[in-house]
């Protein structure tokens, strides 16, 4: 379904008649490409890591002296490598999980003002007003501040 939008999209920020029917500039063109960009990798980053957690084989509830309380879990995943196959590191605890969870919330609400952000919508946002670049990262405006789609590692746990 985003695959679908995204191309939506655009077809419609990048066809003439339709971006001065709706107001939408050369400016507003290319951020609304730009962000796209932004989320089609958060997004397929998501894909793959859902895949592979749902595809790893999960141990559960076993204890060691490491691990006590069995509150870690393994996820054993190889993935192809020019050398061989690799183990991957996947998440191993509820925190772990919780911070994906997370990302999938941002990545849907970045989205969300995309869509919002059409002429169509009703909603009203301006592209150029709802999100900026900052160097070569797109972020979402949002209480007087740019927020990256991805946090950084250090705001993931908390």
């Amino acid at each position: 379904m985003y695959e679908i939008m995204r191309t939506l999209i655009a077809e419609i920020v990048h066809d003439e008649q339709t971006r001065k029917k709706n107001e939408i500039t050369e400016v507003d063109r290319d951020v609304f490409m730009g962000v796209l960009r932004t989320i089609t990798t958060e997004y397929n980053d998501l894909c793959d890591k859902r895949n592979d957690l749902l595809h790893g084989t999960w141990f559960v509830g076993y204890t060691d002296s490491s691990n006590p309380d069995a509150s870690e879990f393994i996820i054993h995943r190889f993935t192809s490598t020019k050398t061989g196959l690799a183990h991957l590191e996947l998440e191993k605890n509820a925190a772990e999980l919780l911070a994906l969870v997370r990302r999938c919330e941002r990545t849907r609400d970045w989205i969300s003002l995309v869509h919002g952000c059409l002429a169509f919508s009703g909603v009203g946002l301006k592209i150029s007003e709802t999100f900026a670049v900052t160097g070569r990262q797109w972020c979402r405006r949002h209480n007087g501040q740019l927020e990256p789609l991805r946090e950084k590692p250090s705001q993931a746990h908390t």
